[in-house]
């Protein structure tokens, strides 16, 4: 489990290392619901599935469109994000507690059985870029 913490940690310090210089216009006005963004990438996304993912700029875009269970603020400490709180009891078991309220985009609820199906899909996935991260988790109970 300590190579899930190690790796975790690592996954998240590379989704964070995302560009952060601002343009140098003014403003364009009152922000509107509905309106269209316009942004610029160094090279073309191959995916927009975390699963399948292997470019920096994938992640970059990833950071901004996903919410994640951690987060790690500036001084490289790692937050709760989507998780309210966690307890390792040992470096085989983490328990995890998940933030009430939140919903998918299509109002579908964020509960345990999402975070395991996310997992579970992580590890057995042909395609899954993630496997080796994830190796050492024997089971996800909800």
């Amino acid at each position: 489990m300590r190579r899930v913490a190690v790796g975790l940690f690592w996954l998240f310090l590379l989704s964070a290392c995302g560009g952060g210089g601002g343009g140098g216009g003014q403003a364009g006005g009152t922000p509107q619901k509905g309106g269209t963004a316009t942004i610029a990438l160094e090279s073309e996304l191959r995916t927009l599935d975390p699963l399948d993912s292997s470019l920096l700029v994938e992640r970059e875009v990833f950071y901004n469109m996903y919410d994640s269970l951690f987060t790690i603020d500036p001084s490289l400490k790692i937050k709760a994000g989507l998780v309210k709180s966690w307890d390792i009891s040992d470096p085989q078991n983490y328990k995890f507690t998940l933030q009430d309220g939140v919903k998918f985009h299509d109002g579908t609820p964020f509960n345990g059985a999402s975070v395991k199906a996310n997992i579970e899909r992580f590890k057995t996935a042909a395609n899954s870029r993630r496997k080796s991260d994830l190796a050492s988790v024997k089971s996800v109970e909800v």
